[in-house]
């Protein structure tokens, strides 16, 4: 949102940024809940996801208003290929994994984010920024998550808490304040009295 209003002028409203407001946070409520942590505990990654957050709003927004024709491969999945080399690389330096341990589930979840949520979500998204503004189709990142969430209770048989159930309902609430109330309408007031203007500059007129 504030990438969108900065760099594309994007015109915005208060109803529009309390609906995100309520959707991010009902988001954060659910995540917390099923994950069964604290902020505290995972403060670094925290910060890594929000600054990747942030430059991920800076490059989409500036290539929504410079119309971008570079290729989406060239553009962001070549680049996350080679984060995702260099990211490999140091954590087998630092942390030492044991291949030996590594999960048939862990494996294919690697596999699922690299080549389908990674590339085809990408392609994906670019195709919905054609039809939409760039902020409008940034929300489709707020319904990622719950699909994870989903996706691992249908996997591993758990159940999602009642907390989260509720926690889904502001969460709509806000996506529809974000997405359908772009604009406030003009009041009847405001209408009553730019009827009454425009019938004074009639009679005005025909009495010249």
């Amino acid at each position: 949102l504030i990438g969108s209003s900065l760099f594309l002028k994007e015109k915005t409203n208060s109803m529009q940024i309390m609906g995100l407001t309520i959707a991010i946070v009902a988001l954060a409520g659910i995540l917390l809940e099923e994950s069964k942590t604290s902020a505290e505990s995972h403060w670094q990654g925290i910060i890594a996801l929000v600054s990747a957050v942030i430059i991920h709003a800076i490059i989409y927004t500036q290539c929504k208003k410079r119309s971008c024709t570079v290729s989406v491969v060239t553009f962001n999945a070549l680049p996350c290929f080679l984060a995702g080399l260099i990211l490999s690389a140091t954590g087998w330096f630092f942390e030492r994994p044991e291949v030996s341990t590594f999960s048939v589930y862990s494996i294919l979840a690697t596999l699922y984010l690299g080549a389908f949520a990674g590339v085809f979500g990408i392609l994906c998204y670019f195709a919905l920024q054609q039809k939409a503004s760039a902020f409008q189709a940034s929300l489709v990142f707020l319904i990622f998550p719950l699909i994870a969430v989903s996706l691992e209770s249908c996997i591993y048989g758990y159940g999602i808490s009642t907390q989260s159930m509720l926690f889904i309902i502001p969460l709509v609430i806000g996506l529809f304040l974000t997405l359908f109330l772009r604009r406030v309408p003009v009041t009847n007031g405001h209408r009553d009295s730019s009827s009454q203007k425009a019938n004074e500059i009639a009679e005005h007129a025909e009495n010249s």
